[in-house]
Formats: structure tokens, C-alpha cells, sequence
């Protein structure tokens, strides 16, 4: 009898310890409230959802901190206090299909004062409207020129628990799936380019020079060159390892200067400094900046002219660099 009381006890116990968790969570709320309704996050008016070339800007902010992904004509960029970058493209136009996908949204609140859970906040401001030559919003449709809106997301630490938003076209706050919470971020290297040949599509000239422990090489490479093909498309595959901050100083020894250039006439120049040579993992900084092309309209040029790159690689990279440039590293 004493045992069966017991369990009855601790039982009881885990079930309100269960029943306190679980309405914490925003699955919660909604089980007991069902109310769904089904809309994109951004829809333009009317019900109805934006285009995704109707996109021109998405800035984020969390506390006094943000991340500013802009449209500059065929470029994105990704802008925060420290950097200035090329976007990786697809992931910015995966952020975008996020925000203007029709999905289930169920409502837990009725009221757009206060969510009651430990969460962060982050404010995604949408702008819209192309951008001429001059910088400023054009579009056809005036309903759409120096229009935006914002979607606040609140997330918890706890991955399971569904994000919380409130929306500034629809009164409440709802809960939704989890595909919004990757992109509440502001770390430039969730959204900036890997390539390591920085706004470069397919090269078709390389030229520079590039030294190693034992000799220093002037490299060349053009259509002209044996397997050009693939290894043009093999150094476009290259991957950067990750951003390093422009404020730091350079250190160690400058190993390789080069120019990559299109088809376009777009030209990425950089320069490959040896550093931690006493670390036991080797790793390289590289420098680099972009020349636009002519074909590049004015504000892509203003763009690219702001943007610096400085970039860490593995020493796996740097020696497959040497090695589709025929230099022996």
C-alpha cells in the first residue's frame, strides 16, 4: 500500500511538472486554441502575398544590434557594423520564400501586447521596390514604392518550442513552424558568399603570381591553357573557411597575389597571407576586392566598390589552389 501511494505521488508530480513545461511551449497555448488561420507573413494587401522580385531589403534587429540584407541591382549584400559583403544569393531568396509562403498560423493571443516567454526578439523589416541607377525605389506599381513591413519573431532556446510572431498588418500574436528561426540571425556568415573567388561566375582568366617554401611562380591561366575547362570549374568550387573582422592586422607572409576575371569583365584581385605558422593547424588570410565589369549597371558598381573580403582558408585549400595552377606547393 505504502509503495502504491508512493507512485501515485510521483506520478502525480511528473504530470505537473509535464502540464507546466508543456504551456511554456507555443504548442501549448494553441492545442487548447486552435484558431488557424492561413497567410503568408508579408502579404502585400488583400490576402495576397508579395513576389519575390518585389523584395528589395530585409533588415534585422535584435537588442541595439543589426543585419541589413539589401538588393543592389543583380547583387545582394549583407551589411552589419563590422562588414559589408556579397550575399550568398540562395540563401537570401531562401529567407524570402520563407517570408512569403501561405502557411498555417495558429493564433495564441488576440491582443499584440507582450509574449509571456523567456525569448528573444528579433524585428525583420521588409522593404520593397527595385532600385534604379540612382539608388532610389522604383516600381510600377505605387502601391509597392517605399513600402515595408515588419514581422517580429520570438524564439527560446528551446528547439522544439515553436516561434512566436506578431505581424503589423494582422492584430494577435501566432505561433508557426520553426523554418523562420535559422535566418534570426545576425552573424554576416550565415548570409554572406563562401565562394572564394568573391562575385566571380564562371573564370576565364587568372594571372599572378603565387610562392612557396622553395620557389616563387608567375601563374597563368586562360582558355588557352590544357583542361581550362575543368579547371576553371574546379577553382570556381573553392570554398572560403570563414570571415575574419577588417580591423585585425595582417601578420605572416604574403604567399600569392592574383586576378580572377569573367566572362563579364568583372575582376576579383587578392592577395594570400601564410599565418600561424607556429600553430598546429596551418591557415592562410586572404585580401581580396572586386573590379566591376562594364556590363555592371551603377549601383551593383557602387556596391561592389564598398565591399572588402578578408577570409581565412585551410591549408587544403590553399594547396589545391597550387595544385590547378600547375605550381607544386
Amino acid at each position: 500500500m505504502k509503495n502504491t501511494v508512493t507512485h501515485i505521488l510521483a506520478l502525480g508530480a511528473t504530470v505537473s511538472v509535464l502540464v507546466c513545461v508543456y504551456s511554456f511551449l507555443p504548442i501549448g497555448r494553441y492545442a487548447t486554441n486552435p484558431h488557424a488561420i492561413h497567410a503568408a507573413l508579408i502579404p502585400l494587401g488583400e490576402g495576397e502575398p508579395v513576389s519575390e522580385a518585389q523584395i528589395s531589403e530585409i533588415t534585422i534587429t535584435h537588442k541595439d544590434d543589426f543585419l541589413c540584407l539589401q538588393k543592389q541591382g543583380t547583387l545582394w549584400t549583407v551589411t552589419t557594423h563590422d562588414y559589408m559583403l556579397l550575399a550568398n544569393t540562395e540563401r537570401v531568396e531562401a529567407f524570402i520564400h520563407v517570408l512569403i509562403k501561405k502557411r498555417k498560423m495558429y493564433k495564441i493571443s488576440y491582443s499584440n501586447s507582450g509574449v509571456s516567454v523567456d525569448v528573444d526578439n528579433f524585428r525583420l523589416s521588409i522593404g520593397f521596390g527595385e532600385k534604379n541607377d540612382t539608388g532610389y525605389p522604383v516600381n510600377n506599381d505605387k502601391k509597392n514604392i517605399n513600402m515595408s513591413k515588419n514581422v517580429y519573431v520570438f524564439t527560446t532556446a528551446d528547439s522544439l518550442a515553436s516561434p512566436v510572431v506578431q505581424l503589423d498588418w494582422l492584430k494577435g500574436a501566432f505561433s508557426i513552424e520553426r523554418d523562420i528561426s535559422p535566418y534570426c540571425t545576425l552573424d554576416a556568415r550565415f548570409f554572406a558568399s563562401d565562394a572564394f573567388f568573391w562575385g566571380i561566375s564562371t573564370p576565364i582568366a587568372v594571372s599572378g603570381s603565387l610562392r612557396t617554401d622553395s620557389m616563387a611562380y608567375t601563374v597563368s591561366l586562360d582558355e588557352a591553357t590544357a583542361d581550362f575547362e575543368s579547371r576553371s570549374h574546379a577553382l570556381l568550387s573553392l570554398r572560403h573557411g570563414g570571415l575574419l573582422p577588417l580591423a585585425d592586422e595582417l601578420h605572416g607572409t604574403a604567399v600569392a597575389t592574383l586576378s580572377v576575371s569573367d566572362a563579364t569583365g568583372r575582376m576579383c584581385s587578392m592577395q594570400i597571407y601564410k599565418s600561424n605558422e607556429a600553430a598546429a593547424t596551418l591557415v592562410y588570410q586572404c585580401v581580396s576586392c572586386v573590379t566591376p565589369s562594364p556590363a555592371d549597371g551603377e549601383v551593383e558598381r557602387q556596391a561592389l566598390s564598398q565591399c572588402r573580403f578578408k577570409t581565412e582558408i585551410s591549408a587544403w585549400t590553399f594547396n589545391r589552389l597550387c595544385e590547378l595552377l600547375n605550381v607544386k606547393s
